[in-house]
């Protein structure tokens, strides 16, 4: 998961990253969530993460922004300014990639085509695994 400041500002040096991961920890712990570690620049952070299938990543989400950006925003007045950041920390976007832990399910749910060749049972099969389908895929 990778969160970005509102703008891109480069508000963050080492004590508010480390002070944002120490919040975010306590966050992650309230929802039954694991923070595998934390990194981040200036700008961003990386969040790579484990949840349960419970818990639904919007409210996630909205509480690992929320909470540390009222909490930074009280401690490093003089480093986030407001008026600066128009009242927001975070953009309001954020990105997330799934990680399997297991083999890709390409591989247990292929068949034979006429042709010979081996394609997926159904053409969105092959997105599981992280990979994009293939035209002939998607034609069936």
């Amino acid at each position: 998961m990778v969160f970005v400041t509102k703008y891109r500002r480069s508000i963050m040096n080492d004590e508010v990253l480390t002070r944002c991961e120490e919040i975010m920890h306590k966050v992650y712990e309230g929802f039954g969530a694991e923070l595998k570690e934390s990194n981040g620049k200036a700008n961003h952070v990386h969040l790579p993460m484990h949840h349960p299938p419970k818990v639904t990543l919007t409210s996630l989400v909205n509480s690992l922004k929320g909470v540390p950006s009222r909490r930074l925003r009280a401690e490093f007045t003089g480093r986030v300014n407001r008026s600066i950041m128009h009242g927001r920390f975070w953009s309001p976007s954020y990105f997330v990639a799934r990680a399997a832990a297991h083999r890709s399910r390409w591989s247990r749910t292929t068949s034979r085509s006429r042709s010979g060749r081996t394609e997926p049972d159904h053409p969105w099969t092959q997105a599981d695994s992280g990979a994009v389908p293939t035209a002939e895929a998607r034609a069936g």
